[in-house]
């Protein structure tokens, strides 16, 4: 609800507008509707409301005609500041007194944006260095002449008081013309003659902020988000920059002791800078101490962490199958080689020759869309082959087309998925960078919740294992593996990609789940007079567009790695199949032997016999020689297998 606040300091109450009393209210009257406001407050040094009704009562049912209300205050900064209910009261412009209203620091806000004030002057106002304004003030002053008033606004930039005519109102049409306010306020302003902004700003992500020396040595911006938009501004309001460069991470961090900040949160508390010149989280925490601009983006925190490599897979070649599946197979495979064998004895016609192990492999190449190699037979014999590879192409293409499907669309299994799972991993560390936000959000929260319990057991005792002083010392952690690194996305993708190159970017995993999702602005002090002027640039530049063009020029866009574009087949997808390959190629040798053992038994068994249980007693003279003999005599008839009798 906007309020309007008419002062006009009286110094003698005797003393008499050049417009008449009854046409100033009148005046008063119209500019409160064509501004639209609701209530008036009169600033009453000494007057009670009993008085002002009493005189003024033309004026109060002019405005209560209106609907607008009406309330008295003192001149006071905490009236100005913070009173919630305001009254009606005409006096002269007064020096004195406005400087009795600003005389605290609260009192310096009494001329800020949004406080609306009228001062009634009969012409005579020439000096306005006297007044605390701002360059966002909202004040006007009526220079009331017998038959008209002159309306203007004054404000400051700087300590340049500036002072322009807005529009005017004529007793005898009883018209009131604010030709000027049909340009909004900032557009009016837009020129700041060359004000000097102190900026302090850190120099750690090209993506928002590049700071460059000009010839004479001084920092300027040189491109990024928030330095392209401050370069913007610089242009069009026409202000001048004095950077200071803050080394390293120094957004800030908060001092329980002495409750104030370090960094660039303490530069604009302290008043040494009046803006940031990059990024600053506007988190709620903050507010209290500085101002922030309008967003201009809107990011959040990502797990980072080395990506699984991939694992040899046993079950690769059965996962297209359910177990039900390969139970029927292995057990239709002999069925339909006993089927075809008993065809084959059955059948009246058989020309060829054959047996139950030809027809088990002749099933089994049909299986694997082979061909058919062996004995066909007779119609009926022939007529269940077809009926065996109808079959069983429909279950190879069927394997086939799922194995395809799920290669495809296969990724390895990721090992963090949400913090829960972060605090569940005891051999994992986690960390971020120690003088970010991240920081205080986690050590600041409740031990019983989530993010109390990973402060307790993941960083306290660790710090020096687990924080790092960047990101590139973070990100340089997950590396190694087992390590979860919490940051920017979109800090991180440029470290990533320009430090460490495309393709080491590839083996880390950003987590898609957001953390602590917020608003980045540009930060500025706390009440800071051009915060109004800041937002309106901004808002014009979303509206058309540039900002958004800006924010996708200046942000490195995510890269997509080529496994996660294709899957390429390696060594470790077929190794089964060369694993089963190996086996089997050592079972055949182990067969062969086997093999040839068997049929070179006599052989063995002779070389046994003869030279390992043949006893050396039974090699001399004996009463049994002649028995030994006709034994001897039976070992050397052993044949293919058998004793020849």
């Amino acid at each position: 609800m906007r309020s309007l606040v008419l002062l006009a300091f009286l110094l003698n109450l005797n003393r008499a507008f050049a417009l008449s009393e009854t046409l100033t209210f009148h005046f008063i009257s119209d500019y409160c509707v064509a501004r639209h406001f609701k209530s008036v407050t009169l600033i009453a040094p000494h007057e009670t409301l009993e008085d002002v009704s009493g005189r003024y009562y033309p004026l109060l049912r002019l405005l209560n005609k209106h609907g607008i209300r009406i309330a008295i205050a003192p001149p006071t900064p905490d009236a100005i500041v913070f009173s919630t209910s305001f009254t009606l009261y005409i006096m002269y412009y007064n020096v004195t007194l406005i400087q009795k209203i600003t005389s605290s620091k609260k009192g310096n806000l009494s001329f800020a944006a949004g406080k609306n004030w009228l001062l009634l002057s009969d012409g005579e106002i020439s000096n306005f260095q006297n007044i605390s304004l701002r360059v966002d003030s909202d004040v006007f002053i009526a220079n009331m002449f017998t038959k008209s008033v002159e309306i203007g606004e004054i404000y400051a930039v700087g300590t340049i008081p500036k002072f322009q005519v807005l529009g005017s109102w004529l007793a005898e049409k009883n018209e009131l013309d604010l030709f000027g306010l049909k340009l909004h306020k900032l557009k009016r302003r837009q020129n700041l003659m060359g004000m000097e902004i102190k900026v302090s700003s850190v120099n750690i992500n090209p993506q928002y902020t590049i700071l460059q020396k000009d010839a004479s040595g001084k920092n300027v911006f040189g491109g990024g988000y928030v330095g392209n938009i401050l370069k913007n501004f610089q242009q069009v309001l026409n202000v001048t920059y004095n950077i200071k460069k803050l080394d390293g991470y120094a957004y800030g961090l908060y001092l329980t002791s002495n409750d104030s900040w370090t960094g660039l949160m303490g530069d604009l508390q302290r008043g040494i800078a009046d803006v940031t010149g990059c990024e600053i989280s506007s988190a709620k925490e903050r507010l209290q101490y500085v101002d922030f601009t309008q967003p201009i983006q809107i990011i959040g925190r990502h797990l980072h962490f080395k990506k699984p490599e991939r694992q040899l897979n046993w079950g690769a070649f059965l996962q297209p199958f359910s177990p039900s599946i390969w139970v029927s197979l292995s057990f239709t495979l002999p069925l339909a080689a006993s089927v075809k064998y008993l065809l084959y004895k059955l059948s009246p016609k058989n020309e060829g020759r054959t047996n139950f192990s030809a027809d088990f492999f002749g099933v089994f190449s049909a299986l694997v869309l082979q061909g058919w190699s062996g004995y066909f037979g007779g119609p009926s014999r022939r007529f269940f082959i077809w009926t065996i590879f109808a079959c069983y192409m429909i279950v190879s293409i069927a394997y086939s087309a799922k194995m395809v499907a799920m290669r495809t669309n296969e990724k390895p299994k990721i090992p963090i998925n949400s913090l829960t799972d972060v605090l569940n991993k005891r051999d994992w560390d986690f960390g971020f960078v120690t003088k970010a936000l991240e920081r205080d959000i986690f050590q600041f929260s409740s031990p019983d919740t989530m993010l109390g319990k990973i402060w307790k057991n993941k960083i306290v005792g660790k710090k020096e294992r687990t924080l790092v002083s960047s990101i590139d010392e973070g990100l340089s952690k997950t590396f190694k593996g087992n390590y979860v690194f919490m940051a920017f996305n979109v800090v991180s993708r440029q470290v990533l990609h320009q430090k460490f190159g495309l393709e080491n970017a590839c083996h880390i995993h950003v987590l898609k789940e957001t953390f602590f999702k917020h608003p980045i602005s540009i930060g500025l002090q706390k009440h800071s007079e051009i915060k109004e002027i800041f937002d309106y640039r901004l808002m014009i530049l979303f509206e058309t567009g540039l900002l958004d063009v800006g924010m996708q020029h200046s942000m490195i866009k995510e890269a997509v790695c080529e496994e996660e574009a294709f899957t390429k087949i390696n060594i470790l997808d077929v190794a089964p199949a060369m694993l089963l390959l190996s086996f089997g190629m050592v079972l055949a040798l182990l067969v062969l032997f086997l093999e040839l053992a068997w049929i070179t038994r006599k052989k063995w068994v002779k070389l046994i016999l003869n030279n390992i249980y043949w006893p050396k007693s039974m090699t001399g003279e004996s009463n049994d020689t002649q028995n030994m003999n006709e034994f001897k005599k039976m070992i050397l008839k052993y044949e293919n297998g058998k004793f020849i009798k």
